[in-house]
């Protein structure tokens, strides 16, 4: 029975910034690691999402494009995150 409590609980590891109208773009997702996910600010932007580690280094998709989807991106965060130590 726990477990299945466990699907519902929200994960807390994210905060979100939002961008400089109040919407999502150019909004920012902190991970508690340091770790960043931000949209590039522009309203129809395919791939708008990237990750800044907190070393300020930018990291992309491996289509060498930033990340279409915010999931993805708070996905690749948190690998980063946990192959670093800090996650």
């Amino acid at each position: 029975m726990a477990e299945n409590l466990r699907l519902f609980e929200k994960k807390k590891a994210w905060t979100r910034v939002p961008g400089a109208l109040g919407g999502s773009c150019g909004s920012r997702h902190i991970h508690e690691s340091g770790w960043k996910v931000i949209h590039c600010g522009h309203p129809t932007a395919n791939f708008p999402y990237y990750v800044e580690g907190p070393d300020e280094k930018l990291y992309f998709a491996p289509n060498s494009r930033a990340f279409r989807r915010l999931k993805l991106a708070k996905e690749t965060a948190e690998l980063l995150a946990k192959e670093e130590g800090h996650g």
